[in-house]
């Protein structure tokens, strides 16, 4: 697989309104496609400004065209983790076809949205590029960099581990239980934590592979 972050601007996005009044940094972590309702469900985390009122940046969010529900799935000292269900997002077009697999989107402060994406094969990066200019609007590619996978764990135990890490899951003391974060990933707690332990073990795993051994005199 191979690793490909894009800088793109869209004329539109709810994400990008949000982020322009309410937020220093809105992403977007996970994702679920509804094909038959030509729906996206997005997993977003919000790392909101101190005077923000909650009540009033969830009724903006309702409010939205595209946006047909929201809800509140975590708040905890300022981040804010939503669900929201939107239609006619011009950049999850692309992402319903197998080729590819989408990692991560971050509102960037000039107004691009950098989505990493990962890809199968190489020549599939160009395939990218046509999708999002015939079916994306007037969306501009701003930059794209390679980056060849080198990680030991899949595409799925990446995505979990990573919510993990980006919810808190990791922090001392934990800012989200085991449970809450599987029920925001819609999976079993038991599951989650078969998931994680089996990531954890090839992450460390593969770090004490690659450290050369550590040699001494014995006087």
């Amino acid at each position: 697989m191979i690793d490909v972050a894009i800088d793109i601007k869209v004329p539109y996005c709810w994400t990008g309104v949000i982020f322009r009044r309410y937020s220093k940094v809105v992403r977007i972590l996970n994702y679920k496609i509804d094909i038959k309702r030509n729906v996206i469900t997005d997993l977003v985390q919000i790392y909101l400004d101190k005077d923000t009122n909650i009540d009033t940046l969830m009724e903006q969010i309702r409010l939205m065209d595209s946006v047909v529900d929201a809800r509140i799935r975590e708040f905890h000292k300022g981040t804010l983790v939503l669900e929201v269900t939107s239609r006619g997002c011009p950049l999850y077009s692309i992402l319903k076809y197998d080729s590819l697999c989408f990692k991560s989107e971050n509102i960037k402060a000039d107004g691009c949205i950098e989505m990493l994406l990962s890809v199968r094969k190489r020549r599939y990066i160009n395939y990218i590029i046509k999708k999002i200019k015939k079916e994306a609007w007037n969306i501009r590619i701003e930059n794209i960099k390679l980056h060849p996978r080198k990680h030991p764990i899949s595409l799925r135990q990446e995505a979990i581990i990573k919510t993990a890490l980006d919810l808190g899951y990791y922090d001392c003391p934990k800012k989200i239980t085991l449970r809450a974060l599987a029920d925001i990933l819609g999976i079993s707690p038991s599951t989650l934590n078969e998931a994680l332990r089996k990531a954890e073990k090839k992450i460390i795993s593969s770090y004490f592979s690659s450290k050369r051994p550590i040699s001494f005199k014995i006087e």
